[in-house]
């Protein structure tokens, strides 16, 4: 199966997984004999491999995507900063957990 091909854009430029999913809301494709995210390996047919010791933040949030453009190598800890900000911080004017009032 040709990962690039099993996707759809949607009007955000997001490219939406449209093959297993796993239960964690991720694409799942079988690569190189294992199953793995299918945002993992888009990212790496298009972009290259991803340096040790990072993994991909979707910048979009949507787990389905697999647009090596919303993706971005990030350290564990950035990528669970980013998620905790995305999910508490989207309507208030804060920075780094710090109310701009």
């Amino acid at each position: 199966m040709d990962p690039l091909t099993r996707y759809t854009v949607d009007d955000r430029g997001c490219w939406i997984w449209s093959g297993a999913v796993h239960t964690t809301g991720y694409g799942l494709i079988k690569w190189n004999g294992k199953s793995t995210v299918a945002h993992r390996v888009t990212y790496e047919l298009i972009k290259g491999e991803i340096p040790a010791g990072l993994l991909l933040d979707h910048t979009c949030s949507v787990k389905l995507c697999v647009n090596p453009d919303h993706l971005e190598p990030v350290t564990h800890r950035e990528n669970i900063q980013r998620a905790w900000d995305r999910q508490h911080c989207a309507t208030c004017t804060c920075f780094k957990g710090q109310d701009n009032q």
